[in-house]
C-alpha cells in the first residue's frame, strides 16, 4: 500500500522536492560557468534525446531544471543588485566628498593643461576647430640695413611682399610649425623654421645678403641741397629707399649687361632716369625737383601765351598759344592739388548784342593740349579752387544791376565735368572759401532781395547751411579756421569753421587784414602774406602745432601763390624792371629765380607790398 500510495502524482511531487532540497545541499553553490541559461538548455535537451526516463525520474528531472532556472534567476538579480548598489556607493562616495569633487576638478584641469601643453596636439584641435593667427616680418638689406621692398615672404602655405617698409603681414595663417621662406632677385635666400602660436606673432627681422650687383646712390634736394629721405630708387623688380642721409644701395641681379636704367623718385618731386654703367663703383649724386611746374603766361612772342616750366628751369612747355584778342585784365588759377590750370581770357573774341568783348573762362586740358571754354559772359570772376572744383561769378548779359539774379556763383568739376549754381544775387557782397567750404555772403544792395543772407554749402551744391540770417558786409578771414564778418550798424560776428550759427563779438579797434591762406598738398602746412615794416612778407602756418613763421619778406611782393609740392612756394615778385616768378623752400635757403611772366591778375584780388 504504501508503495503504491507513493507513486500518485501528488506525493511524487513532494518526495521529489525533498530530493532536490538534498540534491542543493549536496552540490552547494552553482558554479559560475553552469549559470548560462544556454548551457542549462542545452544540457537539458541532451538528457532528454539521450535517454527516456520513467514518469517518477522525469517528474523529478523536470523539477530540478526548473528549480535550478529559478536559482540562477535570483542569483544573476542578486549580483547586479550588488554591483549596481557599489556603482552608487562608488558615485555617492566619489561627489559626496568636497575632497573627492576638488581632487575630480584638479585632475581634470591638469588633464586639459596637459593637453595643452604639447604642441602637436594643441595646434592640430585650434586647427580643426577653425582657429587663425596673423604674423608680420622685417625684411632688411645685410649690408645697408635698410628696409627692402617688394620680397616674396611666405608662411604655412601663404605668399605676401614686403610693403614699403619692408614689411610683410599674414593674416588668417595656420598654427603650428610650418617654414618660413623670404626670396629677392639679387639676394640668397632664406629659409627656416618656424611655430606659429596663437595672436600675431611678431617675428622680428631677417636680412638677406646680397648676391647681385650693388649700386650707390645719394639723393638730394635741388633747391636746398638737403638730404631726401624715403626716395626710392629701382630697377625692374629691385627697389631700395634713401636713409636720413639721402644714401642708399641697390641691389641689382648680374645679368651681363653693361649698363641699366635706375629711377629716382619721391612723391611730389620729379622722377629721374639716369642709364648707370654696371662696373661704376662711385656714389652717384642725384637732385630732386618739385614735380608740379610753374603755369604763367608770357609776351615774349607779342601775344599772351600760356607756358609751364619747372623749377630749376627745365621743361619749358608752351601751353596755349594766344590768339590776339586778350585783354591785359586776366586771370589765372592753378588748383591746389596742381591738377587743373583756370583762366579768364577774351580770346575767343565773342561779343554781346551792344559789341562789347565777353570774357570766357577756359580750363586747359592736358589730354588734348587744348584750352575749353566752360562759360562766357561780360564779367567772370574767378574766386578760387576747392579740390577739383573751381568756383567763380558770372555776370549775366543783359540784366540790370538790381536784378537779384543778375549774378551767379557757379562751381565746375573739371574732372567730372559737371557745372552747380551755388547762388544768385544783384550783387555778392563777399566769398570767402574756408575748410572745403563755399562762405556766401548775399546782397540787398537795391532792395530787391529781402531775405539775404550768409551761408556755407559745398561745391556740388548739397549742405547748404544758414549761419546768419542777416546782411554781412565783407568775410575777412583773420586765422587759418575763422571768418570775421562786418555787418551793418557796426555789428561784428565771427565764424569758426564747422560752425552751425555765427558768433557776435566786440567791434574791433580797426579793420582786420584780410588773409589769403594757401596749403600744401598734405594740409599740413599753409602760407599767408603780411603787411610788416613797408615790406610783404610771407607767413607759414603750421597746421598740426598750430604755429606761425615768417619765410620770407621782401617789396613788391604780389599775392597770391601756389605750392607746387609740400615744400616749395612759388612767389611773384615785381619791380621797375621785371615781374618774375620765384621759388622757395620752407626747409630754408633763399627764393630763386625761375622765369620772367607777364604781370598779370591770379585770383582776381591781387595785392602789392
Amino acid at each position: 500500500m504504501s508503495k503504491q500510495s507513493s507513486s500518485e502524482p501528488g506525493n511524487i511531487d513532494q518526495e521529489a522536492k525533498a530530493e532536490l532540497e538534498k540534491l542543493k545541499e549536496l552540490m552547494g553553490p552553482v558554479p559560475e560557468e553552469a549559470r548560462q541559461e544556454d548551457f542549462i538548455v542545452e544540457d537539458q535537451l541532451t538528457i532528454s534525446n539521450s535517454r527516456q526516463l520513467d514518469p517518477t525520474d522525469a517528474a523529478i528531472e523536470s523539477i530540478v531544471v526548473e528549480e535550478s532556472n529559478t536559482v540562477l534567476d535570483i542569483v544573476d538579480a542578486s549580483q547586479e543588485n550588488v554591483v549596481s548598489q557599489k556603482r552608487n556607493n562608488s558615485l555617492k562616495a566619489l561627489f559626496g566628498s568636497k575632497k573627492a569633487r576638488v581632487f575630480l576638478v584638479v585632475g581634470m584641469v591638469l588633464f586639459v593643461v596637459a593637453f595643452i601643453s604639447y604642441p602637436t596636439t594643441r595646434y592640430m584641435v585650434l586647427n580643426t576647430v577653425g582657429a587663425k593667427a596673423s604674423a608680420s616680418v622685417s625684411v632688411l638689406d645685410d649690408t645697408t640695413g635698410q628696409p627692402l621692398r617688394s620680397v616674396s615672404v611666405s608662411i604655412a602655405g601663404e605668399e605676401v611682399k614686403t610693403d614699403s617698409n619692408g614689411i610683410a603681414r599674414f593674416e588668417d595663417i595656420n598654427l603650428g610649425k610650418t617654414t618660413l621662406n623670404i626670396n629677392k632677385v639679387a639676394y640668397a635666400e632664406s629659409t627656416e623654421p618656424i611655430t606659429i602660436g596663437w595672436g600675431s606673432n611678431p617675428l622680428g627681422e631677417r636680412s638677406l645678403v646680397a648676391t647681385g650687383i650693388q649700386l650707390s646712390y645719394r639723393v638730394s634736394d635741388w633747391l636746398t641741397s638737403k638730404p631726401v629721405e624715403r626716395a626710392e630708387i629701382s630697377s625692374g623688380e629691385n627697389s631700395v629707399y634713401t636713409d636720413e642721409s639721402g644714401i642708399a644701395v641697390l641691389t641689382i641681379e648680374d645679368n651681363d649687361s653693361e649698363t641699366v636704367n635706375v629711377s629716382i623718385s619721391k612723391n611730389g618731386f620729379r622722377t629721374e632716369i639716369q642709364k648707370k654703367p654696371i662696373n661704376e663703383k662711385d656714389r652717384s649724386e642725384v637732385v630732386l625737383v618739385a614735380a608740379a611746374p610753374i603755369v604763367f603766361f608770357s609776351k615774349r612772342d607779342g601775344t599772351f601765351d600760356l607756358y609751364q616750366i619747372d623749377a630749376d628751369g627745365k621743361n619749358e612747355k608752351l601751353l596755349v598759344k594766344g590768339t590776339g584778342a586778350e585783354r591785359e585784365d586776366m586771370t589765372l588759377a592753378v588748383s591746389e592739388n596742381n591738377k587743373h590750370v583756370a583762366f579768364v581770357s577774351s580770346r575767343s573774341a565773342k561779343r554781346n548784342t551792344d559789341g562789347f568783348i565777353l570774357d570766357g573762362l577756359f580750363l586747359y586740358d592736358s589730354q588734348t593740349n587744348t584750352p575749353v571754354e566752360i562759360s562766357n559772359s561780360e564779367q567772370i570772376r574767378i574766386i578760387g579752387w576747392v579740390e577739383d572744383s573751381v568756383i567763380f561769378v558770372k555776370v549775366k548779359s543783359g540784366l540790370s544791376a538790381a536784378d537779384p539774379a543778375r549774378e551767379q556763383l557757379l562751381s565746375y568739376d573739371a574732372s567730372s565735368k559737371n557745372s552747380h549754381l551755388l547762388g544768385e544775387s544783384n550783387q555778392f557782397n563777399d566769398i570767402a572759401l574756408m575748410g572745403g567750404k563755399v562762405i556766401v555772403a548775399e546782397s540787398n544792395t537795391y532792395g530787391e532781395n529781402k531775405d539775404v543772407s550768409v551761408y556755407t554749402i559745398d561745391a556740388n551744391e548739397t549742405n547748404k547751411q544758414v549761419v546768419l540770417n542777416s546782411q554781412a558786409w565783407t568775410l575777412l578771414r583773420t586765422s587759418y579756421d575763422q571768418l570775421t564778418m562786418s555787418s551793418p550798424n557796426n555789428t561784428w560776428y565771427g565764424y569758426k569753421t564747422g560752425a552751425e550759427k555765427v558768433e557776435k563779438i566786440e567791434s574791433p579797434a580797426s579793420v582786420p587784414r584780410d588773409r589769403r591762406y594757401v596749403t600744401n598738398p598734405s594740409e599740413k602746412k599753409s602760407t599767408w602774406f603780411d603787411y610788416r615794416d613797408g615790406k610783404g612778407v610771407i607767413v607759414v602756418w603750421d597746421v598740426e602745432q598750430k604755429k606761425d613763421t615768417v619765410l620770407y619778406s621782401a617789396g613788391g611782393l604780389i599775392t597770391p601763390f601756389r605750392w607746387l609740392n609740400d615744400t616749395y612756394v612759388v612767389l611773384r615778385q615785381s619791380s621797375l624792371t621785371e615781374t618774375a616768378d620765384y621759388v622757395i623752400s620752407v626747409e630754408g635757403g633763399s627764393p630763386v629765380k625761375v622765369v620772367d611772366v607777364v604781370d598779370i591778375d591770379t585770383d582776381g584780388n591781387r595785392n602789392f607790398y
